[in-house]
Formats: C-alpha cells, structure tokens, sequence
C-alpha cells in the first residue's frame, strides 16, 4: 500500500482530503463534501486502495456525522492473498455497475460486535453499560434501513449460544410458554441450525427469542426483520391466547421493544 493521505482543514466548507501517490508525491484525487474526484489517472494497483481511503472519508462523514480532520488511523493488516482477491472483485464490480462497500460493512460489523459486547457486560455485572452513545443511534438507523439477514436462525443461535446455560433457559420456557417436552431440541440441533444444515420449527424460533430477550438481548438489534419476529412470537402464542389485546401487552413485557416496533402490531 503506497498512497498518502493530507487532510486540510477549512474554517467555513469543513476539511478537504487530498490522496497522493507516495513515489514524487503525485495528486491523484480529492475528497471534499462528501465527493471524490480524480485529479490524475489512478494505476490499476492503487485503484483499490485509493477507494478504500475515499470510503473511509465518505462512510465516516455520512454515517456518523464526522468532520474529516476527526478521524483517527486504525492499521487493517490483511493477507496478501485475500487482498489481491479484493482489488480483483472490486474493478470487476466497478465494471458491471456493482455496488462494493467493503468498508461499510466492516464499520457495521464492528458496531454490531461492539453492542453485542456491551450487552453482555451489562447483563453479567448488574450495570447499563452505554460507552457507544451517540454512535448507537446513528447506525441504528443505518442498520434498520439495510436488508435483513436471509439466514434468521443464524443469528438467533449465535446470539443465543453465547448465553451460559442457555440450553437449560430453553428447555425451561419450551415446556412452561409452549407445553415442549423436555429436549424435544438436542444440544447438537443448535449447531445444525447454526450452520444451516437444518431448519428448525417456527416455536424454536420462538422460544430462543424469549430466551434471548430474558438475558437483556435487545432481538430487533441482531440484523433480524422486526416483521419476521412480530409474526413468529404471535403465529405461536395465539395457539394458546386468542386474546390480541392480552397477547400484545405480553409481548410488550417480554421485549420491550421501541414504539416504532410496537407501531407495527395491528
């Protein structure tokens, strides 16, 4: 990797990023507003990283409202390998109109890992732990606009598998909410739904989501479709409440969710 980056802040249009070519210090772009432009012809091994730069700049400004003098530098150290696969995929994408946000994706998967790990210090020392604060909303909303995870069940039984003794939480509320014999799920069936070499029934999706929710999992922030958990929970409790108004504040005590999420009951 062989390009520099100069950021130059302004007092009135906010900082401008210009991207030179390390060899002779050649400009070969700038990013200001929330726009690239290529000053001089870019060479085919430096497309890849002059892009990854530019992206960083971009995503940080649009998702998280940053100034472009506010970034720090964080190393990505990445096999050689892997990388030249990347350049590969990304002027291929380029070509055929392909969307590529390889940044993108790994700031999105960093805040998810982040809040997962919040939650499960909060849940194991008693305390609210909140040190993402501001940054929680903001991807929040960018989590809730993207596509939702075409696997469910995979972030389900990742999330769940990471709670101690959750197979025992699970067996407890199957035969208490959902009249289950014990074990009717075995240990090894998480795994099969984990990688998705089995597809579980509609009340184990729902059972593990009470589970998740009774250890402070927040389940409309794992990456799954509101909708999606809205219909389960229900499909499956109203076979023992017929009772919608009963049913919708049972929901409400179980998981707590926004009124954005309750808004979507009818």
């Amino acid at each position: 990797m062989s390009l520099l980056v100069s950021v130059r802040p302004r007092l009135r249009k906010g900082s401008k990023v210009d991207i030179y070519h390390e060899a002779g210090k050649k400009l070969l772009g700038v990013i200001d507003n929330g726009e690239t432009r290529e000053v001089n012809p870019i060479p085919d091994d430096e497309r890849f990283e002059f892009d990854w730069i530019a992206e960083n700049f971009i995503q940080n400004e649009e998702l998280l409202k940053a100034q472009y003098h506010e970034l720090e530098k964080l190393r990505l150290y990445i096999d050689s390998g892997l990388l030249k696969a990347l350049e590969k995929i990304a002027a291929l994408a380029k070509q055929n109109d392909v969307t590529f946000e390889p940044y993108k994706k790994a700031l999105m998967a960093i805040f998810r890992e982040a809040k997962k790990a919040e939650g499960e210090i909060s849940h194991r020392t008693g305390k609210k732990l909140d040190l993402l604060g501001r940054y929680r909303e903001l991807l929040n909303i960018e989590q809730e606009k993207g596509p939702h995870n075409e696997n469910p069940i995979s972030s389900i039984v990742s999330e769940l598998m990471a709670i101690d003794h959750y197979y025992t939480q699970f067996n407890d509320i199957a035969a208490k909410h959902y009249d289950k014999k014990t074990h009717s799920v075995e240990r090894k069936h998480f795994k099969w739904y984990l990688d998705g070499t089995a597809e579980p029934s509609k009340w184990v999706y729902a059972v593990a989501l009470e589970v998740l929710a009774a250890n402070k999992v927040d389940v409309f922030d794992i990456g799954l479709d509101p909708k999606m958990i809205i219909d389960t929970w229900f499909k499956m409790n109203t076979k023992r409440c017929a009772d919608q108004g009963a049913l919708k504040a049972e929901f409400a005590n179980v998981f707590k969710p926004s009124k954005g999420i309750m808004a979507l009951l009818k």
